[in-house]
Order: structure tokens, then sequence, then C-alpha cells
């Protein structure tokens, strides 16, 4: 409002009735025709040199007497006087709205403005009033009034704004009342709602974001807690990485907003990461809901080496550590769910072990039937694999007698060939000789 009546102003009265299904012209009583009831989101806001110069009053009352306007008119004597409109009820003004929630500022239906004493509206000055409301929620409207976009102004456009209008008198005059002023309800298409699904203490995301809500109007209300209770895979208890390892909610509640590092470099930088509510309406700006998740804990692994058929145990000295039965660990309990094991090493399946100075090796089949698989993933519950060794039989083999050495006498080395020969050539020749003499002695 700007002051052009050419003299300063110093005595005003100033009253607006906020926009809402049945409200009344402030000055003729005539029906405004508004279609919905926006609330008042906050205090009316002053320009900073009107703050010391004027009071703002609050009222709960759609239709308020207008006593406190015309009493600040002089009127001419024998003319007309303006009356009530038709069930006005009595304001109850006030000016302290210490302590006022979202809720109290909802209730408000109008205000008025009041100089403080001694000021004076200075010819030429303008001052601007400006405050913000909250229109209804989608849901709480007819579908009928609801707009596509921006649309020109039409007569049927005007029957579904709700309309605003303020009356002021100055220095006595008689109130007018300007051009009512009106605002429809448009659909315009928000951003989506996401759901995203962190790793505990990190930036690290276990999977992509979820849609929780697309292509709505701004202001359709959303709410994890609630979708969640159809589908199940929107906060799931659990889930399980590229690797196959397990991790569970921690919390419903969203994740904290910070600063984070990678799961995969928790000393490197971290990113911020800030987190959308539970629960809300969705706006002209992407929206994500955070939660975390963290590794589950699972059983330990464990390994133990028997006797074939029998419960007698083997000690394997490469290993170290042993839980309180006395087997040995290969994972120990808390190790998250879903982290592999393997147990076929030269440590964990030694081919031979032994006890009291006697050998054993692995069987042909290697396990006992009652033990858990010898590789695997980490479960909830206790795994225990049983690894079977036999004893080993005597099979060392005969060694073959050894050659002997060739005498003085000439005798020849057993298992020689060669000289074997040469020597039963020798005595035969020899014993031929023998023979011819025999004979011709006798002759």
């Amino acid at each position: 409002m700007t002051n052009t009546t050419g003299k300063d102003i110093f005595k005003m009265g100033f009253m607006d009735v906020l926009p809402g299904i049945g409200d009344l012209g402030i000055v003729d009583g005539t029906n405004r025709g508004s279609a919905f009831t926006p609330t008042l989101k906050g205090a009316i806001k002053l320009p900073q040199e009107w703050k010391d110069k004027v009071d703002v009053y609050y009222s709960t009352v759609q239709n308020p007497e207008r006593a406190d306007l015309y009493g600040t008119v002089s009127y001419p004597k024998d003319s007309y006087v303006h009356v009530e409109p038709a069930g006005a009820e009595a304001p109850g003004w006030t000016k302290d709205t210490t302590g006022w929630t979202t809720d109290d500022w909802a209730k408000v239906r109008s205000f008025k403005l009041e100089f403080k004493d001694g000021v004076k509206w200075v010819k030429g000055q303008d001052i601007t009033l400006t405050f913000e409301m909250t229109a209804p929620k989608e849901t709480e409207v007819d579908a009928a009034l609801l707009s596509e976009g921006k649309p020109k102004r039409t007569e049927e456009i005007e029957t579904k704004a709700a309309w605003n209008s303020f009356a002021v008198t100055t220095n006595g005059l008689l109130p007018t009342e300007p051009e009512r002023v009106g605002v429809i309800l448009s659909k315009v298409k928000g951003e989506p709602v996401e759901v995203a699904y962190y790793i505990q203490g990190t930036s690290t995301k276990l999977q992509p974001n979820k849609d929780l809500v697309k292509d709505k109007y701004v202001g359709t209300p959303y709410s994890v807690p609630e979708s969640a209770k159809t589908d199940s895979t929107l906060l799931p208890k659990e889930l399980t990485d590229e690797d196959g390892k397990v991790y569970e909610l921690v919390s419903t509640d969203v994740k904290p907003n910070g600063d984070y590092p990678s799961a995969k470099d928790p000393d490197g930088e971290k990113t911020t990461v800030n987190s959308s509510p539970a629960e809300g309406e969705v706006t002209e700006e992407h929206q994500v809901i955070n939660y975390d998740y963290a590794p589950k804990k699972g059983g330990e692994v464990l390994v133990k080496y028997i006797i074939e058929g029998t419960e007698e145990v083997l000690e394997n000295p490469a290993v170290q550590e042993k839980d309180a039965d006395g087997n040995y660990i290969v994972k120990k309990r808390g190790t998250q769910v879903g982290t592999a094991y393997d147990t076929t090493d030269e440590i964990f399946q030694p081919k031979k072990l032994t006890k009291n100075g006697k050998t054993y090796v692995l069987t042909a089949r290697k396990v006992d039937p009652k033990t858990d698989p010898i590789t695997g993933k980490v479960t909830e519950e206790k795994q225990l694999i049983i690894y079977e060794y036999r004893l080993l039989e005597d099979e060392t083999p005969v060694d073959p007698p050894k050659p002997t050495k060739t005498t003085k006498t000439g005798s020849v080395k057993t298992g020689d060939f060669a000289n074997t020969a040469a020597y039963a050539g020798a005595m035969g020749l020899a014993l031929a000789v023998l023979a011819s003499g025999k004979r011709k002695k006798s002759r």
C-alpha cells in the first residue's frame, strides 16, 4: 500500500479476512466465493521500517465484527453508517503470539493493524504486508478444484479460487475495499521420493535406490512405515551385497545426517549424506530417505579330525586356535553371515596326521557323514566340519639281495652274468681234459 492522499496519515483502520469457504466481503458483506480454505503458516511480515509503528492483532474468527474498523471512521451527520454483516462474531483479537505453534497459526482467520501511539504514515510512503498460507492437501479437496499447470483466468477458474481482500480507512474517511485477489489449486508433478540403503557408518550403498513415490503431484503424502506394510521389499529386514554377505536393518529410524567414509576406505575422504523424513509430502525437490544396515553376525565354523570308525580325535599342529571343546576354529563366532570359508587347503585338510607314533591318512571319502560342508558360507548356526583319517599300514618294500665281490681264489661275483659264463666254460674244459687222461692210462 502507498499513501497517495497527499497528506500524512495519523489515523488508520485496517482489517483483512483471510480466504475460506463461506467468507464475506469486509465492507459490503457479500459472499467472496472462496472454494477452499488455505491456512496461515506464520506471523504477518512487516517491512523493517514499520515494525515499531504498528501492532498486528490476530483472530480465529472467519467473520469478525467490523467495529474496530468502522470505529476509526468519522461519519458525517445523517450519512450512511456501516453495519455488521449477518453472523458476525466477536473477534477476540490478540497480539501476543509467544509460543505459538504451526497449529496455532493455522487457526487464524483474520487480522488487523493499528498504529502505535504517536505514529503517522507519511505521504508517498509504502507499506508492504507479506504472509504465507498453506494450501489443503490434494486428498482434502474436491478433485474438480484442481487445475493443471497455470490456467488463464476465466469464469470457471474463478469458481475454483480462494479469495482474499482487505479494507482500510485513513484519517476518518470511509473504508474502502480493493478488488479481491484469488489463488487456485494447481496440480504440479513433484520429484520422486526414494529409499536408500546404506552400510552403517559409511557412505556405501548396498543396492540401488527404490522408488517410494513417483509421478505424483506436489503435496501428495508419503510414508515409508505405511508403504512397507504392503511392500516388504521397501524396507527389508535383511539385504545381501554382491559378495553374498548379509546385512540387517539397524532401525526404522532414518540414517543420521552427517559425513561418512566409504566402506572400502574407512580412513579416506568423507561424503555428506542427508536424509529426508520417513513421512512427508511430495515436493518439487528430489527426496531420498536413508536407512542403515549393519553386518549380520553368524555362528562359528569349526573343524575336527577323527580316526575312521571312532570318535577318537587327532591333533592338527598347523592350526592354533581352538574352541572350548577342542575343535579348531575356521571362522569365529560373530563373523558376518555370508562370509566365505574354505577348509580344503593343506592347513585345514592335511594329508597325514600322527598320534602316538602312528601315521594316519585321509580316507577316500575324506569326511564323516555327519559333517557340514567343507567349503561354503557362514550362517547363523554353528557349523562343524569333520575330517576322518585311517591308520597307514606297513607298506615298506623288501630290498633286493646285494651282489658280492670276487674273491682271491677266482670266485666270481654272484649275479655277474659275463663272469659266470666264463667260469662255466673253464670248468667244462678242465673236466674234458681230465676225462681224456683217464682213458689213455687205462690203455
